[in-house]
């Protein structure tokens, strides 16, 4: 019971706790707010010492610590599969992967970024199965990635090439010297030309049906250079432009649809916090730290597209789950 009294008439008068925090230690925001500290901004066993130094509250143990994690993990589950069906549903996603550590064990953090959401995974590999698991759905949206083999299984004709990654192939046949250096410059300086014209679309110079008739003559000495390089003496340039011409169509997919770009930098932007994670933390020690980290890394990115507030949802979020109560969705429905 809370118990206040007036410093006039020295009446008491008690009032039974909310319900969220009934048997708690913590509240509902402190509990978000621990969250965010050791997720968003990777401070881990500070969290117990700002608590005390900064906000007065009794410093928590490293156990507390952990069992606010769990708590706030529960708490949204249904938020994580929320973005999961909204990620699946979109009909183009920007997906690439990177590395993570589960003690010892290599793991793998899967990013694939929609519009208004961004849906992490952390899988025990980085085979094609992984991505048919984590993101198939029928019939398939369009990914744009870079040439990694297991996004092979995806229908050529729904895929996207990413033209980032491309110029940097070129960049390496042209830094590595040799007979294919010519046919590398020549590649750097088409994507060059690309990006320029894409650059164009995106600041509304170029309509989509302008883009493909400035991108005509590129196509066409793209394809002349990959022909060329298709007899290289150079084992790199000639790896590379046969490749290209086997996935030709991927090239172009942007062309052709509203809402794809011809790179998948958002997706490498998104995957810069868990690696900065990775280098911080390590890793994680558990499965439900696994769990924490792609939720919170989720939810996190989510909001930061959404223009919602991170700190805000949290705690609204763990509310619910005390009391029982449903989720608060995360994004519009529909």
């Amino acid at each position: 019971m809370l118990t206040l009294g007036c410093p006039n008439c020295g009446q008491h008068t008690r009032a039974p706790l909310p319900t969220e925090l009934r048997r708690r230690h913590f509240g509902p925001l402190l509990v978000a707010f621990a969250a965010t500290l050791t997720s968003r901004f990777r401070l881990s066993r500070l969290v117990a010492l700002l608590f005390r130094v900064l906000l007065d509250v009794p410093e928590p143990s490293i156990g507390t610590i952990q069992g606010m994690a769990d708590e706030t993990s529960a708490a949204t589950l249904d938020t994580f599969r929320e973005i999961r069906h909204h990620v699946r549903s979109s009909p183009a996603l920007a997906v690439d992967e990177t590395g993570w550590k589960l003690r010892a064990q290599t793991r793998w953090v899967w990013a694939a970024v929609a519009p208004t959401a961004t849906y992490f995974r952390i899988a025990r590999s980085r085979a094609g199965r992984e991505r048919q698991a984590r993101l198939s759905r029928d019939p398939p949206g369009i990914i744009t990635t870079d040439r990694w083999r297991a996004y092979d299984g995806h229908p050529l004709e729904r895929r996207q090439l990413c033209w980032a990654h491309l110029m940097r192939n070129f960049q390496g046949v042209a830094y590595a010297g040799g007979p294919g250096a010519p046919l590398g410059d020549v590649g750097v300086a088409e994507c060059e030309r690309l990006f320029s014209a894409w650059r164009r679309y995106g600041e509304k110079e170029l309509t989509q049906a302008e883009l493909r008739l400035a991108l005509k003559p590129l196509r066409a000495r793209f394809r002349r250079l990959l022909t060329r390089g298709e007899g290289s003496l150079d084992r790199r340039a000639r790896a590379l432009t046969r490749d290209l011409i086997r996935r030709w169509p991927a090239l172009w997919t942007f062309l052709g649809t509203e809402g794809v770009e011809p790179t998948s930098n958002a997706a490498e932007r998104a995957l810069r916090k868990p690696v900065i994670q990775r280098e911080v933390s390590f890793g994680s020690n558990s499965g439900k730290g696994l769990r924490f980290t792609e939720r919170m890394l989720s939810i996190s990115e989510t909001c930061r597209q959404s223009q919602i507030h991170l700190l805000n949802y949290l705690e609204r979020a763990i509310v619910a789950h005390r009391r029982n109560d449903p989720t608060p969705r995360l994004l519009p429905s529909g």
